[in-house]
């Protein structure tokens, strides 16, 4: 069960909710505050569940494909109701970033200290200095012995609980270097620039990219084909792989499972949504007989 745990934490029950608010737009014609605020709230009690304080960006993504939506299917709505979305929605990623903070500074401090303060000290940053990925391209492409041998050894990378990453133990001097990790399991991300970097070839970096945001393109595209024009789902799944991108670097290897989480989760809907269809025709069928 433990992955089942993991994909419905990570996007599972975000693309319910991205299906329910498609759901409302087609049959309804209209935007429901109730089921945006619901959608909101997943995305605020998942991420608390997690200790994670980026609730901004599933649920950013759902409201850009309910943006998009709107036009779509021509639905016209009162400014009011932009409004009342942007105050829940920053109510609620403001409180889930200070709850995580206070959760995290009382789980993983072990002195004795003002937790409202630490949690202060931790989130002011968070809206200042937290530029993902910049940190990791200047600390490759400073180091001195990039290269190919490099580049395999980080892809051998394997899932260990009792250590950092390879990125912590050869590119920078880790905070996370004098934890103790018999307890917990903290790692830095390079992210995919900087990964894909290892050798040193900017040309391999391009042609990484490349394919990368081919691939990434494609699967977008899946989705709306396979997932019912649903562009919600869309936005989600899109901010999914992106998210993924920017940190990129820890365990590459296993990449795929998110890639076949992604997939799953578009069968599954392609199916369910096919048996709709199946069972509406056999009770027009019926009803005809």
């Amino acid at each position: 069960m433990n992955g089942v745990y993991k994909w419905l934490l990570l996007f599972g029950l975000a693309s319910f909710s991205a299906l329910i608010l498609r759901f409302e737009f087609a049959a309804i014609k209209k935007p429901s505050l109730l089921v945006i605020f619901l959608s909101l709230l997943e995305s605020f009690t998942t991420n608390i569940s997690l200790l994670s304080r980026g609730m901004i960006l599933n649920s950013s993504a759902l409201i850009y494909g309910v943006l998009i939506s709107l036009k779509q299917y021509q639905i016209k709505s009162k400014i009011s109701f932009f409004i009342v979305t942007f105050i829940i929605f920053s109510t609620l990623f403001v409180s889930s970033v200070l709850i995580v903070n206070y959760l995290r500074a009382t789980i993983y401090s072990v002195e004795s200290i003002d937790y409202l303060e630490l949690t202060h000290a931790m989130t002011t940053p968070l809206f200042v200095d937290r530029w993902v990925g910049m940190e990791g391209v200047m600390a490759v492409s400073s180091y001195p012995n990039l290269g190919w041998d490099l580049f395999k050894t980080a892809l051998k990378e394997k899932y260990n609980e009792n250590d950092t990453s390879f990125y912590d133990n050869n590119f920078i001097d880790s905070a996370y270097a004098t934890t103790d990790k018999s307890k917990h399991h903290f790692i830095s991300l390079p992210g995919i620039v900087a990964f894909f970097y290892y050798p040193g070839s900017l040309k391999f970096l391009f042609f990484s990219m490349l394919v990368l945001g081919g691939l990434a393109a494609f699967l977008e595209f899946l989705t709306y084909k396979v997932g019912g024009l649903n562009v919600i789902l869309c936005a989600l799944f899109a901010q999914v792989i992106a998210f993924r991108f920017a940190n990129f670097g820890y365990v590459p290897a296993q990449s795929y499972l998110l890639l076949g989480s992604l997939l799953l989760n578009l069968l599954i809907i392609y199916l369910a949504e096919h048996l709709v269809r199946y069972f509406k025709k056999i009770n027009k069928l019926t009803g005809y007989l």
